[in-house]
């Protein structure tokens, strides 16, 4: 048996460089608010809101159907995240993106190649020691003065792993 590889064209995903290609679900904003675009939101594995009933993917009920903000201790664990594509009101569904490059909510000293983690205001702070939380987020620009938004390559699944390189 031979195995045959193309000549021409790529082998998988685009023909250049790193490719990231989003990932995107529709959830219920659980978090007792409306969640802005471009804010990060955690899927409730913890089944903390009273909707939220059980761990069936798929599932209305499930809390990988559900999201609600994170706290600063859920940061410190290894929850899934997602970013908001929309404003999504209470008890509403929306898109999140939960992986992929997106325009997301950070705070004001982020700057390209900051290394972000969730914070519980919704927004994705600087990363800066080894006792901080899961790293979601590696910023591409630095954020807006006007607005705190700055272009991102979001992971909320796996993250970009739990140490900061210095």
């Amino acid at each position: 048996m031979s195995v045959s590889i193309p000549t021409t064209g790529p082998i998988a995903g685009k023909a250049t460089g790193l490719w990231f290609d989003a990932y995107i679900v529709t959830a219920t904003n659980r978090s007792a608010a409306t969640t802005g675009k471009g804010e990060i939101v955690m899927f409730d594995l913890a089944q903390s809101d009273g909707d939220v009933s059980n761990g069936t993917p798929g599932a209305v009920a499930s809390g990988y159907t559900n999201y609600i903000d994170p706290s600063v201790a859920d940061a410190l664990t290894s929850y899934f995240f997602g970013i908001a594509l929309e404003s999504i009101a209470d008890n509403a569904v929306g898109q999140i993106l939960v992986r992929g490059r997106v325009n997301a909510k950070v705070h004001a000293d982020t700057v390209a190649g900051s290394a972000l983690m969730p914070a519980a205001d919704g927004t994705m702070i600087l990363r800066t020691g080894a006792s901080d939380g899961k790293i979601v987020a590696i910023a591409e620009t630095d954020d807006s003065a006007v607005t705190n938004y700055a272009d991102v390559v979001f992971n909320g699944i796996e993250g970009f792993g739990w140490d900061v390189v210095t």
